[in-house]
């Protein structure tokens, strides 16, 4: 017997007869369609898990271990938060052999007993095991577990949303000589407590060609730190996720750099900041040229070769006497 629980999560199963019978629960796609295919894991569920494992911040909700557990080994090691963390840039798309990315659990309670019922634990699975079903299960709640969601905020929008390329952005046109390699900065313009970060670049990949993303060049804070990068998927998008296993660091100013390989010589192109994210909040930063004093911080760049303009526009109030046309 199959059902599926509508909007509100209910369910019945309304032709069952006397008999043995185990209720399990699954959800085939790995995000909620009210809630879109968003992240629902950020740095900062890392670095939650990473503080556990340390001990520097132990689980202080029983709920927290479940969501922890990416792999259903029934341990919370490191292993987990690394998993997390490649499945946020994307190197992976699975956490276990289940191909799972929920967990569900009824309430026990006792009221089971009394319906000759039992809840069991299997490889991170939970059954309510009949034997037999002779009397009705009324209002039975089944808690859903996004697997990696530590802090429990996925369907809850991030305080201020994601930084978006095509949401208001600010591109920055910079007028420069073409060279091999460009230093892209990433700076935040408030000091501000780091526990996680996400970032993910967007560039024209028929130009550049990113070759190394580092945190904290001034080498103040990368002992505290641990990152994960997409850096070579080659697809124009980088998505790197930075988070601390000890305490948070107030850091300001620059955070990372980008190398990009600047592959056409010929040609420009840009590279923007397509989402920033700290600490579940829009970070409040920009990123620019490495070394061009352009006087102020964007959400992009458009990097023009000054011996091969991309595009010219002439403005005039009056015909052209020489091709009326223009």
């Amino acid at each position: 017997y199959f059902d599926t629980t509508n909007e509100l999560g209910l369910y019945n199963f309304n032709l069952l007869t006397d008999g043995f019978y185990n209720l399990t629960f699954a959800k085939d796609t790995s995000y909620d369609s009210s809630c879109g295919q968003e992240k629902y894991v950020s740095g900062t569920d890392v670095s939650d898990i990473a503080q556990h494992v340390t001990g520097f911040m132990p689980f202080d909700d029983s709920l927290k271990f479940i969501a922890a557990d990416v792999t259903l080994d029934g341990t919370i090691s490191g292993l987990d938060a690394s998993l997390v963390a490649q499945y946020i840039v994307e190197l992976i798309d699975n956490f276990n052999e289940l191909n799972t990315h929920w967990v569900f659990k009824p309430s026990a309670d006792s009221t089971l007993a009394a319906l000759y019922a039992k809840l069991i634990e299997n490889d991170g699975e939970y059954i309510i095991e009949y034997s037999p079903l002779v009397f009705d299960d009324l209002n039975r709640d089944i808690y859903a577990y996004r697997l990696g969601d530590v802090n429990g905020n996925y369907c809850h929008n991030r305080n201020g949303g994601d930084r978006v390329k095509d949401r208001d952005p600010i591109i920055n046109n910079i007028f420069t000589d073409h060279k091999p390699q460009l230093s892209i900065s990433i700076s935040v313009s408030e000091p501000i407590y780091i526990e996680g970060v996400y970032i993910e670049i967007g560039y024209d990949n028929k130009t550049f060609n990113p070759h190394l993303f580092t945190f904290d060049p001034s080498g103040i804070f990368t002992e505290s730190y641990e990152s994960k990068s997409n850096l070579y998927s080659n697809d124009g998008t980088i998505k790197t996720v930075f988070w601390t296993s000890a305490e948070p660091q107030l850091i300001d100013g620059l955070i990372s750099e980008v190398l990009f390989i600047w592959e056409d010589e010929n040609a420009g192109g840009e590279i923007w900041l397509e989402k920033f994210i700290i600490n579940d909040t829009a970070g409040n930063g920009g990123i620019t040229l490495s070394g061009y004093d352009s006087g102020e911080v964007s959400n992009g760049l458009n990097i023009v070769n000054k011996i091969y303009p991309t595009e010219i526009s002439l403005y005039q109030n009056f015909p052209n006497p020489f091709n009326p046309k223009t």
